[in-house]
């Protein structure tokens, strides 16, 4: 117990954390936060039985009382004062309220103590509101591509800012397809990684540097898959199961290092060569009069050209009767460092 509510003659009005009121309202203090201690059904308890019936921001005249303690159920003992109160002493009444603690356990005579103000919001901030569930992509689809005319469009050396106008066409027509992905692109943009992935997309590694990973050593393999694998799982929550080596160069190396992060190898069967003929039109016409079921088109989408020319390729090939898959869609479960072309082409075909 503080020294200074040690008597009643000093209570409340020498606590130097209150304030009087001057002048005309003698008997008025303003006290901050603390705790309120009547030990008799004369004094009103403050808890938060009371001050839940106050709007946050809001004040309220509360009268104690022996009746009303009765009446609102309230308890005769201290209870948290959990906003600033502006208390009224009458003359034969005895309060206390502090910054903190435990305060006066003299009882105070019958009488009447009036709390002429409480504020009810909370000077502790609120706890923070649970996290939202994290969205999901759509559910998996079940797409026998041994029966149905299937195509998997892929786009490789993204995300860049293109990407989510290539992702609105997507949408748009109801579409899914891969994307393998550059590790440095996709730190620089996770947003559009994740969107890929709550699209419904597929993503597999395309290496952090796009580097020539035939050629390189098996710590540089290691090093270039394992950061793109990290940087796909931070963005996604999934770890890839596809890798497409930049340029198709591939070794023995890199297939023992596959197989052994569970990667497998993907290359297409179709290749406009988006990348040096700039032209929507020659990128459809291409893809168009190259595919065939089971084909795997290879596309960039940092190019704008390429871009442009997927609402028209997608118009003439679902014409044609083909459904749009991703890579394990069009496979099945692929095994982990094997190389993939295309479906029915003699190559490993998966699992169904």
């Amino acid at each position: 117990m503080s020294a200074s509510v040690a008597s009643r003659s000093n209570l409340v009005t020498e606590d130097p954390r209150c304030l009087r009121i001057p002048k005309r309202s003698r008997n008025l203090m303003i006290c901050p936060v603390g705790w309120v201690a009547p030990r008799s059904e004369a004094g009103l308890t403050i808890n938060d039985r009371l001050l839940a019936a106050v709007p946050d921001t809001a004040f309220a005249s509360r009268t104690g009382g022996a009746s009303r303690s009765r009446l609102a159920g309230l308890e005769d003992r201290g209870e948290l004062m959990d906003g600033p109160g502006l208390v009224r002493r009458g003359a034969a009444a005895v309060l206390a309220v502090a910054l903190c603690g435990w305060l006066s356990t003299l009882a105070p005579p019958a009488g009447r103590v009036e709390i002429v103000a409480v504020q009810a919001a909370r000077t502790e901030p609120e706890p923070p509101k649970p996290p939202e569930p994290s969205p999901e992509p759509p559910p998996v689809r079940k797409i026998d591509c041994a029966r149905s005319k299937c195509v998997a469009l892929t786009f490789d050396d993204g995300p860049v800012p293109g990407t989510a106008e290539l992702l609105d066409v997507l949408d748009a027509n109801g579409v899914r397809a891969t994307f393998f992905v550059v590790g440095e692109k996709a730190a620089e943009h996770p947003e559009l990684v994740r969107r890929e992935y709550l699209a419904g997309h597929e993503i597999g590694n395309h290496s952090y540097t796009h580097a020539d990973l035939g050629e390189a050593s098996k710590e540089r393999v290691v090093s270039e898959l394992r950061r793109t694998q990290d940087v796909i799982r931070s963005a996604t929550g999934l770890t890839p199961v596809l890798l497409r080596p930049p340029y198709g160069s591939m070794s023995k190396t890199l297939e023992r290092e596959a197989r052994r992060m569970g990667l497998a190898q993907v290359l297409w069967s179709v290749d406009p060569q988006d990348w040096s003929e700039r032209d929507s039109g020659s990128v459809e016409k291409k893809i168009v009069e190259g595919v065939r079921p089971g084909g795997v088109v290879l596309m960039h989408d940092i190019h704008g050209s390429s871009v442009d020319a997927v609402p028209d390729i997608i118009e003439r090939l679902r014409d044609d009767g083909y459904e749009f898959v991703t890579v394990s869609e069009l496979f099945g479960r692929l095994s982990p460092g094997e190389e993939y072309v295309e479906r029915n082409s003699g190559q490993p075909q998966g699992l169904p």
